[in-house]
């Protein structure tokens, strides 16, 4: 948008400058108001541009404050899970001890038996 901006305000120089040239030393003197006139469209131009770039900024913004909320939201959903998953493998860890003191009660008491 910006660079759109800067192409339309460099052809309505160049416009200018071709009109300035064409015009007369007599043709400024009957209109004196003719300069005032080109300064006038150039302050307009600076005000259009820099509104322009205001409203860019503007929605530049917007679009990265939402992408780092969603961003902080992925993260504390990350960490909610990795820490589910280390809950459960910190129970899976304790099930499987418990299991092998089974197993190996289980296999002394057939070493007895025979």
């Amino acid at each position: 948008m910006a660079s759109r901006l800067i192409k339309e305000d460099a052809l309505i120089r160049k416009d200018r400058f071709k009109r300035a040239g064409a015009l007369s030393f007599c043709q400024l003197i009957a209109n004196p108001f003719f300069m005032l006139t080109i300064g006038d469209e150039t302050d307009e131009a600076r005000q259009t541009l820099t509104q322009e770039l205001h409203t860019l900024g503007a929605s530049v913004d917007m679009e990265l404050r939402e992408r780092i909320t969603n961003i902080h939201s992925n993260a504390n959903a990350l960490e909610s899970q990795s820490k589910t998953v280390r809950n459960r493998t910190a129970a899976l860890g304790k099930t499987t001890r418990q299991w092998s003191g089974m197993a190996d009660g289980a296999r002394t008491k057939l070493k007895v038996c025979f």
